[in-house]
C-alpha cells in the first residue's frame, strides 16, 4: 500500500522566520502582541484553489504550499488577511461577517488594502477536475 504525503506541514525554517515576525507586526498594530505564541501556522499541500485559511477555534493559520512561489509582499497580505480573521474572532466572537467592517478596520490599521481575493502574479497549475464514477441502479439500493 503506497504512503500518502501529509496534508498538513510544518513552515519550512528559511520562512518561519519572515512569517512570524510580520504575524508580530500585525498583531503589535492591532494592540494584541500576546496571541503571536498562540497562533500556529501551517503549510497544506492538498490546497489547491484557496492561498490561506484560518481556523479560530484551533487558532491556527493554513497556507498553500505553493504560495511561497509569490512575492514576498503576497505572502505577507496573505498572513495578514488571515490573522485578521483570528483577531475579529477574538476580539468580537462569532456571528460577523468574515470580511466585514471590524476585519477591514484591522487590514486598514496594518497598512493593507482590505480585499477577499489576491491577485497573484505567478498562479499555481490549475489541478484537473476529479471525475466522479456513476452507480449503476442496482448498487443504489433501489427497490422493486
Amino acid at each position: 500500500m503506497a504512503t500518502r504525503a501529509p496534508r498538513k506541514i510544518e513552515i519550512p525554517q528559511e520562512h518561519a522566520g519572515a512569517l512570524g515576525i510580520h504575524l508580530k507586526h500585525c498583531l503589535g498594530l492591532w494592540e494584541v502582541d500576546g496571541l503571536a505564541p498562540k497562533i500556529e501556522l501551517r503549510l497544506s499541500t492538498r490546497m489547491t484553489r484557496t492561498i490561506g485559511s484560518a481556523n479560530p477555534a484551533k487558532n491556527r493559520i493554513t497556507l498553500a504550499v505553493w504560495l511561497f512561489n509569490q512575492p514576498q509582499t503576497i505572502i505577507d497580505e496573505v498572513v495578514c488577511h488571515e490573522a485578521a480573521h483570528l483577531i475579529v474572532h477574538h476580539l468580537h466572537g462569532t456571528g460577523l461577517r468574515p470580511h466585514g467592517r471590524e476585519w477591514q478596520a484591522l487590514m486598514r490599521r496594518a497598512g493593507v488594502t482590505p480585499r477577499v481575493r489576491i491577485p497573484l502574479p505567478h498562479p499555481p497549475p490549475v489541478p484537473k477536475p476529479r471525475r466522479r464514477r456513476r452507480r449503476s441502479g442496482l448498487t443504489r439500493g433501489l427497490s422493486i
